[in-house]
């Protein structure tokens, strides 16, 4: 899986080195497979907000609304 965004364009957050400097989008771009569980998730701004208020939602209990 290849990082979101595209090489010449700021169309997505790029990451970045430990010395600030930016990493291109790319194959060696992402963190390492074995962060998979962690730290691979690709996804837009708007359906991580859905994600994580979902999350909240089951956290106080509530029931999913999108059913």
């Amino acid at each position: 899986m290849v990082p979101l965004g595209h090489r010449g364009e700021t169309d997505q957050p790029w990451g970045h080195t430990a010395d600030r400097r930016p990493i291109p989008p790319g194959l060696h771009a992402d963190n390492a497979p074995v962060l998979g569980p962690a730290g691979r998730v690709h996804s837009t701004l708007r359906d991580w907000a859905r994600f994580i208020a979902l999350s909240l939602r089951g956290a106080r209990g509530e029931e999913d609304r999108a059913a």
